[in-house]
């Protein structure tokens, strides 16, 4: 690196920059998969499992995060209000046509 002046050099440095937050990668999290298509419903949740949610079988604070493929988004809209912030939407990235 040079400084300001050309025959002035700074010298050589190694620093260390700590980050503001953990990125803890042991943790666990529980994440609950929609979809519609029969072969993705071999790996994540179809509409029967909607049907648990609305009876109150299975509770949705027990899961980190909900994702789901666009094909079951118009299944998922009457349990919508049980789910609130945890509704897939493009912007959090939880509602993706790739699948799981």
């Amino acid at each position: 690196m040079e400084a300001a002046k050309q025959n002035r050099y700074v010298d050589s440095f190694m620093r260390v920059a700590l980050l503001p937050h953990r990125f803890p990668r042991d943790e666990e999290r529980t994440i609950l998969a929609f979809c519609k298509t029969p072969e993705l419903v071999k790996q994540a949740a179809g509409t029967d499992l909607i049907k648990k949610i609305q009876e109150g079988a299975i509770k949705l604070r027990e899961y980190d995060y909900v994702i789901a493929h666009p094909n079951i988004l118009t299944d998922l809209v009457p349990i919508r209000g049980l789910m609130k912030r945890k509704f897939p939407n493009v912007r959090s990235g939880t509602l993706d046509p790739a699948e799981f």
